[in-house]
C-alpha cells in the first residue's frame, strides 16, 4: 500500500479548483493501491468535508507549536511538522511506501507510482523533486517518494531544524525549507536521493507551472500570494515598494493566466509546457 501525504490549504476558489485537479489526477494516474492522508489547515468546513468525501484520511495529529522551531515557523516549520506526522501515521498503518505532494502538485503520467518505486534501493532510498531552477539541492515535498526502511518514526523530519530531528550545520544555504531535513538524514547515512528535475521547453514563468521528468506537475503558489525569492533578479527590481508591487502584479497576472489555461484544457497546457507546442508531442500526427 502506498500512502500519499499532503498538507491541504484551500483559501479561495482558485485553490479549490487546484485541489480538485490534484485529487482527480491522483486517482487517474496511480496504478497500485493507495490511501491519501491529509491535514486540513485553515480551511472552510465545506472543504474539509470535501476531502473526507473524496476518501482522504484526516488523522488527529499534534498541532504545530512554533515555539519549538527556530525560524520560518509559519511556512517551512509548519508544513514540515504536519508532513512528519502524516508520514508517521501512514507507515504506522502498514504502508510500505509514502509519497508526498503539495496541494497544487500531482502526477500526470499513469503508473508513476510503479515507475519510481523500481528505482529505490539502499544507496538511494528517496526520490524527490529537485528544483534546479532555484538552485535547490534537496528533495522538495511537492513530490518525494520513500520506503519504510528509510523513515524513522518520531525522528526523521522534513525540516532539519525540527526539534525531533535536528542536524547542526545542515542548512547549507541559509534558507529554511521543507525537504532539507531529508537531505540532512541522507547525508548522515551516506545515502543520496534520485532527483526529478524540470523538463519544460516552454517556461512562461521561472518557478510556476513546472513539469518534472514528464510525470509530475507543480503549479506553484497555488494557495498563497505568488511572490518568489528570485523575483528581484528575474525582474531586475530595485528595492522599493513600487518595484515589488510591480513584481507582485506581474506574477499575479501570470498566475491567473495559468489557471485559465488549466480550466480550458489542462492536458493541452501541460503538453505545451513540456514540448513547446502541440505538434511536437510524441503522439501527434505527422504530415
Amino acid at each position: 500500500m502506498l500512502g500519499i501525504c499532503v498538507v491541504y490549504l484551500v483559501p479561495d476558489a482558485d485553490a479549490e479548483f487546484l485541489l480538485k485537479m490534484h485529487l482527480a489526477n491522483l486517482k487517474a494516474t496511480t496504478e497500485g493501491p493507495y490511501r491519501v492522508y491529509g491535514v486540513a489547515l485553515r480551511m472552510a468546513p465545506g472543504h474539509e468535508q470535501y476531502l473526507r468525501n473524496a476518501g482522504v484520511v484526516l488523522p488527529e495529529v499534534p498541532p504545530h507549536d512554533p515555539e519549538n522551531y527556530k525560524r520560518n515557523n509559519r511556512e517551512a516549520g509548519e508544513h514540515s511538522h504536519y508532513l512528519d506526522q502524516l508520514v508517521d501515521v501512514a507507515f504506522g498503518d502498514g504502508c510500505t511506501h509514502v509519497a508526498t505532494f503539495d496541494m497544487d502538485s500531482w502526477p500526470i503520467a499513469k503508473g508513476w507510482d510503479s515507475h519510481y518505486r523500481k528505482f529505490l534501493a539502499p544507496p538511494i532510498p528517496v526520490i524527490g523533486m529537485r528544483r534546479t531552477e532555484t538552485n535547490d539541492e534537496f528533495p522538495n515535498p511537492a513530490f518525494t517518494l520513500m520506503g519504510k526502511d528509510f523513515w524513522r518514526a518520531g525522528k526523521t523530519s522534513f525540516a532539519f531544524f525540527n526539534p525531533r530531528c535536528h542536524y547542526p550545520g545542515a542548512d547549507k544555504s541559509g534558507r529554511a525549507h521543507s525537504g532539507r531535513g531529508i537531505l540532512a538524514e541522507l547525508d548522515q547515512n551516506g545515502q543520496s536521493f534520485l532527483p526529478v528535475v524540470r523538463v519544460n521547453r516552454w517556461n512562461p514563468h521561472p518557478i510556476m507551472c513546472g513539469v518534472y521528468d514528464n510525470r509530475i506537475f507543480h503549479f506553484g503558489a497555488g494557495s498563497r500570494q505568488p511572490v518568489f525569492a528570485g523575483d528581484k533578479k528575474d525582474y531586475g527590481l530595485i528595492d522599493t515598494e513600487l518595484a515589488w508591487s510591480y513584481a507582485k502584479a506581474v506574477n499575479g497576472a501570470k498566475r491567473a493566466f495559468f489557471l485559465e489555461c488549466l480550466r480550458n484544457s489542462g492536458t493541452d497546457f501541460i503538453t505545451q509546457l513540456v514540448y513547446g507546442d502541440l505538434v511536437n508531442r510524441p503522439d501527434a500526427k505527422k504530415a
